[in-house]
């Protein structure tokens, strides 16, 4: 299962966007008991990362599920819910004292029949 988020530069300025770590972070939990079963950060060796976004244009992150838990066993069928969070900073190009920070946490669920 491939989860995305997108993020627009809808300004009239170049943007460089910027991660600490992996600059999104999908989880899976079980609908019914609320507990994570994946979390795509783990494991992901990811330590920074910085792309230069042009006005008018659109970031995707993407990561796949395999539809295993962190240790790789099977999660069956059920009713789950992704969390997709997304922790960046951007500046304006080239990078001077201002920054913004940004982070923001969407959510859906979906069904494994």
């Amino acid at each position: 299962m491939t989860f995305v988020v997108a993020v627009r530069n809808d300004t009239d300025q170049a943007q460089t966007i910027r991660a600490e770590g992996p600059p999104e972070t999908f989880q899976v939990v079980r609908s019914d008991a609320g507990k994570l079963l994946w979390d795509s950060s783990v494991g992901s060796g990811i330590s920074g990362s910085a792309a230069l976004m042009p006005p008018g244009s659109t970031a995707r992150f993407i990561d796949v599920w395999p539809q295993t838990d962190n240790d790789g066993s099977s999660v069956g069928h059920g009713s789950f819910k992704v969390h997709a969070l997304l922790r960046v900073e951007t500046c304006t190009n080239p990078c001077g004292k201002e920054r913004h920070e940004f982070a923001e946490e969407r959510s859906a669920r979906f069904v494994i029949e």
